[in-house]
């Protein structure tokens, strides 16, 4: 067994290292941030930069449209002209980053330019049908290249985002996985283990030795005295040998292999196992993970293990007011249990937390021999892992990206 200093040592030790990867865990989740609001900048003003050719389109097209003012088309035009050119300057860097070069647009929007300024020479000299001719060949393959240029910047961008992005997801379920492997391995290390008691061998049963008859003489015919009843010794009572504790190793590991799995899960239709290995874990009979709605309102029913799909359908949408142990769970945003009743097996209700405040919860109907208080600590820890998994609706996302059909 440890000594207490040495268990000691280990605790302080665990909770520094919770410390330093709750600090990494934040420090990752604001650059997360920060790198998804720059991304939806960007791709802003790309956006941006894509109406402006489409409005120097319908600029130009005006030049050679019967009826339509001349000077206001024409300066008009000039003035996105150099709103376009601004865009791509501003755009020019974060490319540059995600290695795409914009030389290729800038070209483009150079040859734009001077078809433009030849347009209007020609609509100044009455010559409506040369001016046509340029508007509707070189200054369309122009606007046509710049287009392309941009949507391929744009594109790439925001690949570079998501994979960014994605990278960084990737990190923080290594950092929760590798925190839960540390308090697995140092609540092993601080258990502690009873001393084997020695054992005391058996006393060994004396030998009677027969005692030699002597020869008959004289003495015999006098009476005798009856002997002495030899004293009994009793036998010493047999050593107690206190039972060992059951060990919680085979839990711990099970629950730290469920752990990493959740954490590469990337589509909800893997969790169907996982919650069956969840149930295992957590000694219950069935499992239903519990989503909050788009109107914020009611929890749905998302994933389940355990019980029939009529079941499911009969249990609908759950209004966030309502007084039961679901819903209490979400309010308070705390753990929530109910004991054995009758016919009713125990149960308990864990929220589960993302950085705005819970984004569902997870149920488990646990069996009346089970134990609640173990049950509430292990259906934490996998509400935890569901946190990456089913963020908060509140928090403001950035361009439509894949994400997880429940």
């Amino acid at each position: 067994m440890l000594r207490r200093s040495v268990r000691i040592f280990v605790l302080l030790l665990t909770l520094a290292v919770t410390a330093g990867v709750v600090w990494k865990a934040t420090t990752n989740e604001q650059m997360r941030g920060r790198a998804r609001l720059a991304s939806q900048q960007t791709d802003a003003i790309a956006a941006d930069a894509l109406y402006t050719l489409a409005d120097i389109r319908s600029s130009l097209h005006a030049y050679v449209a019967p009826g339509q003012g001349y000077d206001f088309w024409s300066a008009r035009a000039k003035s996105e002209l150099d709103a376009l050119r601004s865009r791509l300057t501003e755009l020019n860097t974060p490319a540059t980053t995600v290695a795409y070069l914009l030389d290729a647009a800038f070209d483009s929007l150079d040859k734009l330019a001077a078809a433009e300024r030849r347009a209007h020479s020609f609509v100044r000299s009455g010559q409506m049908l040369a001016a046509g001719d340029v508007i509707f060949t070189d200054a369309r393959d122009a606007l046509d290249a710049v287009g392309r240029e941009l949507s391929a910047a744009r594109q790439a961008m925001a690949r570079a985002g998501s994979s960014r992005e994605g990278g960084m997801a990737n990190e923080q379920s290594l950092l929760a996985g590798a925190l839960m492997a540390v308090w697995i391995v140092a609540l092993i290390m601080m258990v502690p283990v009873p001393r084997p008691v020695p054992q005391v061998a058996p006393v060994e049963e004396a030998v009677a030795i027969p005692t030699p008859v002597p020869a008959a003489t004289a003495l015999d015919n006098l009476p005798l005295r009856e002997a002495a009843a030899p004293e009994v010794v009793p036998e010493p009572p047999a050593p107690v040998v206190a039972a060992a504790p059951p060990s919680t190793t085979p839990l711990f590991q099970d629950l730290a292999a469920l752990c990493l799995d959740l954490g590469r899960v990337s589509d909800a239709e893997e969790l169907n196992p996982l919650l069956e290995r969840a149930a295992d874990v957590l000694d219950a009979r069935g499992v239903v993970v519990w989503l909050l709605a788009e109107d914020q309102q009611e929890l749905v029913p998302a994933v389940a293990y355990g019980y029939d799909p009529q079941v499911l359908a009969r249990l609908g949408p759950l209004t966030l007011t309502v007084d039961n142990l679901t819903a209490s769970a979400f309010r308070t945003a705390a753990p929530a249990t109910s004991g054995a009743v009758a016919n009713h097996e125990a149960a308990v209700a864990v929220p589960i937390l993302s950085p705005t405040g819970p984004s569902g919860v997870l149920t488990a109907e646990v069996h009346a021999s089970g134990d609640l208080d173990r049950a509430v600590a292990i259906a934490s820890v996998i509400a935890a892992q569901l946190a990456n998994l089913f963020p908060s609706p509140t928090i403001a996302e950035g361009p439509p990206e894949e994400a997880v059909n429940i």
